[in-house]
């Protein structure tokens, strides 16, 4: 996975909800994991999956765009033999994590901390976490037993959690036999 470019867009204070696809795809996150449309443009969703061989077919990002052309529903759908690999599930969790710092607006994210570093540092892998924090940054939160993470660990089906402006989902589903797991931020 690349790094971003010089013309990645800042992240506005709504997250993606109210982006346009355009500014959405210059983001650190787009960038990052190399998000390419599957769809034709102009399409009632917007498909785009990494275009990396070899994460494409494990994860999926999904957004729904309002008659303004602004990000009124994004997820990310992560395959759970991705998320359960012990070798690999470490970029599953970076995917997540990523996702929900991009997704949330920063007021919202904060209330989710939790489940960010949880993601993100309280995985079993077989491949080590090596993770720095400067001396001003908190140390991470991490709650193993928290509803959300619960579902992401696949011992809960479903949570959700409205906010003021937008609403998380993590939910278990099957798309076409295959388990996953969904991230999936609307506005409300």
């Amino acid at each position: 996975m690349a790094s971003g470019s010089s013309n990645t867009a800042p992240q506005p204070p709504a997250g993606f909800i109210g982006m346009t696809l355009g500014e959405a795809r210059r983001t650190h996150f787009f960038q990052w994991f190399n998000l390419e449309p599957t769809t034709v443009p102009g399409a009632a969703l917007e498909v785009f999956k990494p275009s990396g061989e070899k994460f494409h077919d494990l994860v999926t990002v999904t957004a729904q765009v309002d008659a303004a052309e602004r990000i009124a529903m994004i997820e990310l759908v992560v395959a759970r033999i991705f998320i359960e690999d012990p070798r690999e599930g470490i970029f599953a969790a970076d995917m997540a994590k990523s996702f929900l710092e991009a997704a949330l607006a920063p007021e919202d994210r904060a209330h989710m901390q939790h489940l960010v570093d949880t993601i993100a540092y309280g995985g079993s892998y077989a491949v080590p976490i090596l993770a720095a924090r400067a001396s001003d940054h908190p140390a991470p939160e991490i709650s193993r037993n928290s509803a959300p993470y619960l579902v992401w660990l696949d011992k809960n089906s479903h949570w959700q959690r409205p906010f003021d402006a937008v609403l998380l989902e993590v939910q278990n589903i099957v798309i076409g036999g295959i388990k996953a797991v969904r991230l999936a931020v609307r506005a409300r």
